[in-house]
């Protein structure tokens, strides 16, 4: 699943709950604040939808640089690709 500024890499799981990882580059997100800003979105955004996800293992990446985008793209981003994510769930 993508958007202009995320990549989400799901690999389906025989069992368990959805489980996160990252891979915010340096090359993309130039400082340590402001990667550290996004890694805390993604992690909001998996909390927040953790329950209903199916059991998926996600990467989280940047598909770009992030320098100027406002938080409240990068959240609603979020928050629509997990969506979708919940969508695909079979139960």
């Amino acid at each position: 699943l993508s958007d202009p500024v995320f990549l989400l890499i799901v690999l389906a799981r025989q069992d368990g709950d959805a489980r996160l990882g990252m891979a915010i580059s340096r090359r993309h997100a130039r400082t340590a604040v402001e990667r550290n800003r996004i890694k805390r979105l993604v992690r909001e955004a998996f909390r927040l939808h953790r329950a209903s996800l199916p059991p998926v293992d996600i990467v989280v990446m940047l598909r770009g640089p992030t320098a100027g985008t406002a938080r409240v793209v990068l959240r609603e981003g979020l928050m629509r690709l997990f969506g979708l994510l919940e969508e695909r769930n079979p139960d």
